[in-house]
C-alpha cells in the first residue's frame, strides 16, 4: 500500500476534501471530526487514545485495531512565556481547572467531544517534552525531512 502525505493549512481546508472523496484517510481531532461522524459523512475507523471514546464507544482504539504504540493526544494547552513567576502560573491554572469544571463549560465540551484532563503545569510540560522526544524519533527513524 501506497500512501502520499497531503499537507493542508488545517482541517478547514482538509474535512471538505475528505468528504468529497478527494483524499482518502484523514487525521482529525475529536472535536472537529463528531458532527462529521454523527451525520454519517465521515466513518471513524480508530481513536488514537489508549481505549475507546465515550463519544464514539463502537470505534475501536488503534491498539485494538492491531497498530500497537499509536497514540496520539490531540489537545489544547494554556502556555505563557518562560519567564512567567510560578505563582501566576499557578493562579492561571487554579482559574482555568474553575472554569472547566463549570457545569455549564464542562457539559459543553464533552458534547464537543473533548476530555477535560486539566493536568499541572508540571505534567503539561512533561507531555511536551515526551512528545518531543517521541516525534524525534519517528522523524530520525523514518528519515523525514522537516520543512
Amino acid at each position: 500500500m501506497s500512501v502520499t502525505h497531503v499537507p493542508y493549512k488545517g482541517t478547514g481546508q482538509a474535512m471538505p476534501d475528505l468528504i468529497a472523496g478527494h483524499v482518502q484517510v484523514a487525521l482529525f481531532n475529536m472535536i472537529a471530526s463528531l458532527p462529521a461522524v454523527q451525520s454519517g459523512k465521515l466513518k471513524a475507523i480508530a481513536v488514537t487514545g489508549p481505549k475507546r471514546s465515550a463519544r464514539l464507544p463502537d470505534t475501536p482504539s488503534f491498539t485494538e485495531a492491531g497498530v500497537a504504540g499509536f497514540e496520539e493526544y490531540g489537545g489544547h494547552m494554556i502556555m505563557a512565556p518562560a519567564g512567567v513567576p510560578g505563582d501566576i502560573v499557578a493562579r492561571l491554572h487554579k482559574e482555568l481547572m474553575r472554569v472547566l469544571q463549570s457545569p455549564d463549560v464542562k457539559s459543553r465540551l464533552e458534547q464537543e467531544g473533548a476530555d477535560i484532563i486539566g493536568n499541572t503545569p508540571e505534567q503539561a510540560a512533561q507531555l511536551v517534552r515526551g512528545d518531543m522526544d517521541k516525534w524525534a524519533e519517528v522523524i530520525r527513524k523514518t528519515g523525514m525531512k522537516v520543512e
